[in-house]
């Protein structure tokens, strides 16, 4: 890999910001599952392949108003996507917290140990 060679690296830091960049926006996000430039754009980023061969793939619009159209009802649907991820990884994060938690029940009378502050590291009842 070319990161890894530090010789190869020193001072063409300008020159592989473009492309990090670019692999940074269009890998899939771990809680929503899409990728940065699909949630903003609604289609995956172009490689520099494929703005080179710019040919039209079937199926998609073939002129101005039906691909904003398309566009938008791509982002509605990935938005609703990306929000059913963010909610599973929530509910299962969520689960994983509770999972240590135990219930207290203290009730009115009973002696409890409070921490007064952080300057002292006694503990009193």
């Amino acid at each position: 890999c070319l990161l890894m060679d530090r010789k190869l690296l020193k001072g063409s830091w300008p020159r592989l910001l473009g492309e990090v960049s670019f692999h940074i926006n269009a890998m899939e996000n771990a809680t929503s599952r899409l990728s940065p430039h699909l949630l903003t754009f609604g289609r995956e980023p172009l490689s520099p392949l494929d703005a080179w061969c710019k040919h039209m793939r079937p199926g998609e619009a073939n002129t101005h108003g039906e691909y904003l159209e398309e566009l938008r009802r791509k982002k509605v649907e990935l938005e609703n996507i990306a929000r059913e991820n963010i909610d599973a990884n929530l509910t299962k994060a969520r689960s994983r917290y509770n999972a240590g938690k135990t219930v207290s029940n203290i009730e009115n009378g009973d002696k409890v140990m409070v921490r007064r502050n952080k300057t002292q590291d006694s503990l009193s009842p």
